[in-house]
């Protein structure tokens, strides 16, 4: 799927605007890649089984032909798959802190539909996976507790 493909879908699931950008779609586009390749993690043959994020800078560089310095690690991380974590579309893979085996991958019902070619289908999944997250949000803000402070004996506070 195209990058600018990528991107229209990410704005119809009301993804935050300012994430929207090449470097997230290029983290989709290559966690989407199918070609087996030497290189991945052990017992991984494409990114679409799990890419680190060197694999996927690698994947920006060789396949995309965009310049890439190896120290932009952090801000792909921080600005395009922290993001995507958060929405749930992309899954992390970690053992610890700071494991080096890390690995993202796609959530699998998102996969299913950046894959979809079919316009009518790829707008279903978008409907569905949009209530899902709805109810996802409205579940983790019921699950916000307050707790209620009193200084001096006078004031409470929440």
């Amino acid at each position: 799927m195209p990058l600018e493909k990528i991107k229209e879908v990410l704005h119809k699931l009301n993804f935050a605007e300012k994430y929207i950008s090449d470097q997230t779609a290029i983290c989709v586009q290559a966690m989407l890649d199918e070609t087996e390749r030497k290189g991945l993690l052990p017992g991984h043959k494409t990114l679409s089984e799990g890419a680190r994020i060197h694999d996927i800078l690698n994947y920006a560089r060789n396949v995309i032909g965009r310049k890439v310095a190896e120290n932009t690690r952090e801000a792909y991380r921080k600005t395009s798959l922290a993001p995507l974590m958060n929405y749930g579309i992309v899954v992390r893979h970690q053992l610890t802190t700071n494991d080096p085996n890390t690995y993202y991958r796609l959530h699998p019902d998102f996969a299913r539909l950046f894959l979809e070619r079919d316009i009518e289908e790829q707008n279903k999944l978008i409907s569905q996976l949009q209530r899902q997250l709805t109810k996802r949000k409205v579940k983790k803000a019921s699950q916000n507790k307050e707790i209620s402070v009193k200084i001096n004996n006078e004031q409470n506070f929440l």
